[in-house]
């Protein structure tokens, strides 16, 4: 019986140096603590030893850290309203806690860094808190730095008078089907805007599911009217030429052969070091982008010829002292007969000229000031430079065509040598390739389009004004058709607006004084009639075709943009985000201001954050407690 008294009285035995009592907490200035509290209790059946490993384990260093803010945080609390005012020193702090929490959105990091950068900031001599010190505390920063600079999108948004909506479709790391929206519209302080709205899972991938999830976006925006004044733009070149997908099987060769092979690029590597060249790894074909992949793939084997002609002759030589497998040899020789004709040099190099006319419209058309008017006209430029390509040689065609004259290229001995055996090949590419490209892109080709009848604001192509009958009535008469098409296209905007044809006529007449002696793109002198007080009042209704015009949507090019940063944002490592906080970090990234200019006060820095909800229900206790104080204190 003695035995079991003391064996009962061991389990029931608690040191007072690991469990604070109501004495022990009031005179190390803790708060008091419940007799009813699991930690004062304890458990019937545990015995003093068991708190040794516990001290040690990652719930209660939280709780410690917890119990350590406890002791500092009530006492700010408490004097933050005094008087009115906000304390310094705790608004110091919170600043730094902001602008912790926005370095680590906004450079994408993981919420867990943000524990370890305030500590380091700490350590540093930065003013920090002990509060907070968790990922959702970054969490909970990051929520209200995306409320309070998405309010001024959204503010804006509600205020415009017309939008444009781009509408893009991809799939996560999750192989989850998302939909990324991007909106355009007119602001009269901050011009023509382009913003991330939100991205949002497709439930189902057909037509009403991409636009159940675009209408979901502008749902949780409160843009439930947004159908009433948008416009929408959503976002491959697959005919061959067989000379291209010879070329084609050739890059993606040489990409094989030196991607997989350590050898074979240590190898090409050392033999450009001894010709006194610089050679570049090639790159892969297969790619989400055809266009930029296969152009810097060609452009370097043109670069590089002659390194890879000297190593595939090395590799087939018998002379070498590690003879390769003979499948390899075997394509080796292959690659060697392609690249020593001199009819698939030439088409090299004249794939190289078509790729930079290209190349130069589809870096045009990712600009987010571009206006269809611009669009055109870069369209037609690239147009030409292609006609003029099946017509004679290009640049790069040329300087190979005079290097290549005795039959030699590059030191490599060309067989078939003649001066130009690509014509009927340059004009069925061009030929191709410009059916291709009016067929995409033929809505702002067209003359029927409602795009090139803006072109009646655009001063740059109006007729010459001089002392002449006819040059005035042509100055007089241009572009009044015009204007007339686009009122009766725009019908219904104009009934709402108030305002009728007669009207907008009359404004234009003055329109055409007013801007036919003035230089620039049409984009800045629709800019100066919305922007500028005296001139809104004069063109109050010819400004809504200047808003339309001004906010079209010619690519998609900013949507690509947005999913390259969902894939960054959403790596392998953070698979599992949501929705709702994907759109916070891809808003914060792509929209929200530099580390350098960005301004914490801006933000709630009194938000209390609550304790998290997954933590043992003894250590809730604690942090329960701890936030009922602190609760109490900010009321």
């Amino acid at each position: 019986m003695k035995r079991q008294e003391r064996r009962k009285g061991k389990k029931t035995e608690v040191r007072e140096s690991s469990v604070p009592s109501e004495r022990n907490g009031e005179s190390r200035g803790v708060m008091p603590w419940k007799r009813d509290s699991p930690l004062f209790k304890g458990q019937v059946a545990e015995r003093s030893t068991g708190f040794d490993p516990h001290e040690k384990s990652t719930s209660h260093q939280v709780c410690v850290r917890r119990q350590k803010a406890a002791i500092e945080t009530p006492a700010v609390l408490a004097g933050i309203h005094v008087n009115g005012e906000i304390d310094a020193g705790f608004q110091d702090k919170m600043e730094n806690m902001f602008h912790t929490a926005y370095y680590v959105v906004k450079k994408e990091k993981p919420f867990t860094d943000f524990p370890d950068l305030v500590q380091l900031n700490s350590r540093t001599g930065s003013n920090m808190t002990n509060c907070y010190l968790s990922d959702k505390a970054c969490l909970r920063f990051t929520i209200d730095i995306y409320n309070e600079e998405r309010e001024q999108l959204l503010s804006d948004l509600k205020n415009a008078g017309y939008i444009s909506v781009m509408i893009d479709g991809a799939t996560d790391t999750g192989n989850i089907e998302n939909e990324i929206v991007y909106v355009k519209f007119f602001n009269k302080e901050r011009g023509v805007v382009q913003s991330f709205l939100g991205i949002e899972d497709v439930k189902h991938a057909h037509a009403d599911g991409v636009l159940s999830a675009v209408q979901t976006v502008f749902e949780k925006a409160g843009l439930d009217n947004w159908k009433e004044k948008a416009g929408i733009r959503s976002g491959g070149f697959n005919k061959e030429n067989q000379r291209l997908k010879q070329l084609q099987e050739v890059l993606q060769y040489l990409h094989q052969q030196y991607h997989y092979s350590p050898k074979a690029l240590r190898e090409l590597r050392m033999l450009a070091d001894a010709m006194e060249e610089k050679v570049l790894k090639p790159t892969n074909l297969k790619g989400s982008r055809w266009l930029p992949y296969i152009h810097k793939a060609t452009q370097i084997l043109c670069n590089s010829y002659a390194i890879f002609v000297a190593h595939f002759e090395d590799q087939v030589s018998p002379e070498r002292t590690t003879r390769p497998s003979s499948a390899v040899m075997g394509r080796a020789k292959n690659i060697l007969h392609y690249l020593k004709s001199h009819t698939n040099v030439q088409f090299m190099h004249f794939l190289l000229d078509t790729l930079d006319f290209l190349k130069a419209l589809s870096l045009q058309f990712q600009q987010d000031s571009l206006t269809p008017g611009e669009a055109v006209q870069y369209i037609e430029a690239c147009l030409n430079g292609l006609t003029e390509l099946c017509l004679e040689p290009g640049e790069q065609q040329r300087k190979m065509l005079a290097d290549a004259m005795n039959g030699t290229y590059r030191g490599v001995e060309l067989k078939n040598t003649t001066t130009d055996t690509l014509a009927t090949d340059r004009k069925k590419i061009t030929d191709m390739l410009t059916k291709h490209i009016e067929s995409r892109l033929g809505d702002l080709l067209s003359t029927e389009s409602i795009v090139q009848t803006f072109s009646a604001l655009d001063h740059n192509v109006w007729p010459k004004l001089d002392n002449s009958d006819e040059s005035k009535e042509a100055f007089v008469l241009h572009g009044r058709a015009n204007i007339e098409s686009l009122c009766h296209h725009y019908q219904s905007i104009l009934v709402r607006e108030g305002t009728t044809v007669t009207e907008v006529l009359g404004e234009y007449r003055l329109y055409k004084i007013w801007a036919r002696m003035r230089n620039g793109p049409l984009r800045d002198t629709l800019l100066e009639i919305l922007q500028r007080g005296d001139q809104q009042t004069k063109f109050n209704n010819l400004g809504i075709f200047a808003q339309i015009y001004l906010t079209m949507a010619v690519s998609t090019a900013a949507c690509e943009r947005g999913f390259s940063c969902m894939k960054r944002v959403k790596s392998d490592w953070r698979s599992s985000l949501s929705t709702k906080n994907l759109t916070r970090l891809m808003f914060l990234t792509i929209e929200g201001p530099s580390l350098d200019t960005f301004d914490a006060k801006r933000a709630d820095v009194l938000t209390l954050i609550p304790p998290p909800e997954n933590v043992t229900s003894r250590h809730m206790a604690i942090a329960r407690e701890v936030w009922d104080t602190l609760a109490s204190h900010e009321k």
